[in-house]
């Protein structure tokens, strides 16, 4: 990612300020900090600060720990799909309103134990609260790995901050692309994912993990390549529910669609959107 990219991004994010579902606090829309992020490889950090009017249908975490890309990418998806949206940082008093603020709560990707240790055990049992309590829950890479129970990360074995899914995210996958590398993972869709097609196509992955130790209650829409290992969960978590996605997406590697120039600037290409998984995670996440 370079800064570069910043006209492009300001460009598709302007765009989609005009549209009727969310207005972005502030002229222009983009806050650009110089300073390397501590959480994050990349050169500069970009969030896309919004709001919206009454209780939103998702709000994203944009606090420490969060990748900007990815919250950028998932942003805008999420708009194209419909939501309006708000952002969360880590501040103890927005995750006390979520309930009252947004229908659906997203971490994208980033680093789960800076996300963690932000966020702390009062705000974490927030949002715990919130989904037990009918709440939805949607984890991509970081996001899942910090809904699981236990992390296997690189082998070593820890516990996660939220425990809404009750069994081990594993990764990441060499056999898919050694840490910290990235590439197009093959995947098969079924389950909840059956109606969509095609049914086997490549999805961005960059370190996230596979899933195991599934309870009876939990599905797994999308499964790896050859391996067969799940890509995706799905589960009830008291009177909410929980979609954890291992690979990404949130990003559009068809266009430039998702306000980002990167990854196809480093010459990955996917010649199939993905944005109809998100669709079909989040029909699954507000149904009752």
């Amino acid at each position: 990612f370079a800064l570069s990219d910043l006209p492009l991004l300001a460009r598709s994010l302007a765009a989609e300020a005009g549209k009727a579902h969310y207005r972005v606090s502030g002229s222009p829309a983009l806050y650009l900090s110089s300073a390397p992020p501590a959480q994050g490889p990349f050169d500069a950090v970009l969030m896309l600060a919004a709001s919206t009017e009454g209780r939103a249908d998702v709000a994203i975490y944009a606090g420490p720990g969060a990748d900007y890309a990815s919250t950028l990418a998932l942003s805008v998806s999420l708009h194209r799909c419909g939501c309006s949206l708000s952002l969360l940082d880590s501040s103890k008093d927005g995750l006390r309103r979520l309930s009252r603020s947004a229908r659906i709560v997203a971490f994208g990707g980033g680093w789960a134990p800076a996300a963690a240790d932000a966020l702390g055990e009062s705000a974490l049992a927030a949002v715990r609260s919130f989904v037990r309590k009918g709440g939805g829950f949607l984890g991509i890479c970081a996001g899942a790995y910090l809904a699981s129970s236990v992390v296997l990360w690189e082998g070593k074995r820890s516990s996660g901050a939220l425990s809404l899914f009750p069994g081990a995210a594993v990764g990441p996958d060499a056999s898919l692309a050694p840490w910290p590398r990235f590439a197009l993972a093959r995947v098969k869709l079924e389950g909840p994912f059956a109606s969509l097609a095609p049914l086997e196509r490549s999805v961005f992955y960059w370190g996230g993990p596979s899933f195991e130790s599934l309870p009876r209650s939990a599905s797994a829409p999308l499964r790896y390549l050859p391996s067969g290992r799940p890509a995706a969960v799905c589960l009830p978590f008291g009177k909410g529910r929980v979609f954890l996605f291992g690979p990404h997406p949130e990003f559009d590697l068809t266009s430039n669609a998702d306000g980002l120039a990167w990854p196809e600037s480093a010459g990955l290409r996917d010649p199939e959107p993905d944005a109809d998984l998100l669709s079909a995670a989040l029909s699954f996440l507000k149904e009752k």
